[in-house]
């Protein structure tokens, strides 16, 4: 961690075991001067940033879960791969901020400016009432089905398109997931802290309940027993989509498999052909 980050969150008032474990769930920074702080690796949930000024922030691949960022300042702020799902945006200033790969998609982000904002690639939602994207980037951009900039009464003078990726509103999947039964604890192989559990699992991913709103796009390396295995399981995976888990401190998250060896892959490929259950097919 940065000197620069360290010294503004002391002068917070941040309990330095919180600034230690990066974590500032729950903690009210509300209409502080937060210009240049790096937050990358940090936990954010139930946050409140109402009002605060992250001009020139790093918060990249940042997940703001229940984070509160109403009139919230990110000017030039670097936000490359976040995810502001389920998050409060409302007339927050992005100008000229890097949102991209960013998921704006399920945040609340009316009457927000994203003026000479680079949203290459991002996923956006319907929640973009009266927002401005006068001289954006929007290239390549993801939307659902049925969003329109101008039934939502957007300003989107001078902004740059190609034609963006209509996103179906169900995520089709070739493969069905086999439920754990029991549930299987999975471990961060960098920490060794439990990362969560293993809720279902398939030859290309795994779905995790976790304490952790882990970040969409961020590269995770996972170890864990399946049952009735005696070896472990290791893979490297990559975050797909995170959500909460209703109105628990808890996070459902998804995982697309980037990197594992033949013979862990077989030991996954022999679990779902000895438990070959009926297993549920996730859609969100």
């Amino acid at each position: 961690m940065d000197s620069h980050t360290q010294d503004i969150l002391v002068q917070c008032g941040i309990d330095p075991n919180r600034i230690r474990t990066k974590d500032l769930s729950e903690i009210d920074l509300s209409h502080r001067e937060l210009i240049g702080i790096d937050l990358r690796g940090f936990t954010l949930t139930k946050t409140n940033l109402e009002y605060a000024n992250l001009t020139g922030a790093i918060l990249r691949g940042l997940t703001f879960a229940s984070t509160n960022c109403v009139y919230t300042r990110f000017i030039g702020a670097d936000l490359k791969g976040a995810n502001l799902s389920f998050g409060y945006f409302t007339s927050a200033d992005f100008r000229g901020a890097d949102l991209r790969g960013a998921r704006i998609a399920d945040g609340l982000c009316s009457e927000s400016n994203f003026t000479g904002a680079d949203l290459r690639g991002a996923m956006l939602g319907t929640e973009h009432y009266d927002s401005d994207f006068r001289g954006a980037d929007l290239r390549g951009i993801e939307i659902p089905e049925g969003c329109d900039f101008k039934k939502l009464n957007c300003d989107i003078g001078g902004a740059l398109f190609s034609p963006p990726k209509v996103v179906s509103s169900r995520n089709k999947r070739i493969l069905k997931r086999i439920q754990i039964i029991p549930h299987v604890k999975v471990f961060d192989c960098q920490t060794s802290n439990q990362a969560g559990i293993l809720l279902d699992i398939t030859t290309q991913g795994i779905k995790l309940s976790s304490i952790y709103p882990y970040t969409i796009g961020g590269i995770f390396a996972f170890q864990f027993m399946l049952p009735e295995q005696m070896k472990p399981v290791e893979l490297e995976a990559k975050c797909m989509w995170c959500n909460p888990e209703g109105n628990s401190n808890l996070f459902y998250a998804g995982f697309q498999i980037q990197k594992i060896s033949e013979e862990k892959l077989a030991l996954i490929e022999n679990f779902i052909k000895n438990y070959n259950q009926q297993g549920l097919e996730i859609g969100d």
